[in-house]
């Protein structure tokens, strides 16, 4: 009778697990991944390709985006131009100031309303506009120390 009793019980808590277990949170960052990169190569102005498809471009100097991490994306707008080579390179420990703005991705180009944390001045004050109290973003550059932050 015991072990038909634990039998029971130990198939009820696999049942409860199995069902309680879900990829939720994967889904969302997945989900989220894939309306980025939807953008990048849709919406996004110019429209990029990954940078591994380069090689087989039939443009010259395609604009291209690379994924560095699971949903971190770099695109740089300058990149084919001649004389970034003699810019200066920022290295460990300098610091550097960042104007940014972080948006949900859904489908397609974010809106205004997607836009859940910004320091560019100009997409302030079209919140602003729109009715959304800004008071206590800032709107100073987002300084980092390459290395420490």
């Amino acid at each position: 009778m015991k072990w038909s009793t634990l039998m029971i019980c130990m198939a009820m808590v696999c049942m409860a697990l199995f069902v309680g277990c879900n990829n939720e949170e994967v889904d969302v960052a997945e989900t989220q991944r894939g309306a980025i990169e939807s953008y990048l190569t849709t919406s996004h102005s110019p429209r990029l390709i990954n940078i591994d498809d380069v090689p087989n471009s039939m443009v010259p100097d395609p604009a291209f985006y690379e994924r560095l991490e699971y949903n971190t994306f770099r695109y740089i707008a300058t990149y084919y131009e001649p004389e970034r080579e003699q810019r200066a390179v920022v290295e460990q420990g300098d610091e550097v100031s960042l104007t940014f703005m972080a948006c949900r991705f859904n489908n397609g180009k974010p809106s205004l309303a997607d836009v859940y944390d910004t320091n560019d001045a100009s997409v302030l004050d079209q919140l602003r506009q729109a009715g959304l109290n800004t008071d206590y973003w800032s709107v100073e550059p987002l300084k980092i120390k390459i290395g420490e932050s």
